[in-house]
């Protein structure tokens, strides 16, 4: 699977809710999580999540 927003990249997680593929860089710049403000069933588990929930809750903050 190739990533959703760079397909020449490999994609190195996957969002369980979508079924898409983020490659190294999308994870670190926090843009995998497709919809952060949703509910998620898969959020428990999820990598994405786990990896920028920090940052998506700042974002979240500022612009409150």
């Amino acid at each position: 699977m190739n990533c959703r927003f760079h397909p020449d990249k490999k994609a190195v997680v996957v969002c369980e809710k979508y079924h898409y593929g983020y490659c190294d860089e999308c994870l670190n710049k926090c843009d995998a999580c497709t919809d952060p403000e949703l509910y998620c069933r898969h959020r428990t588990y999820c990598v994405i999540w786990e990896n920028c929930r920090k940052v998506v809750k700042q974002k979240r903050k500022n612009s409150a």
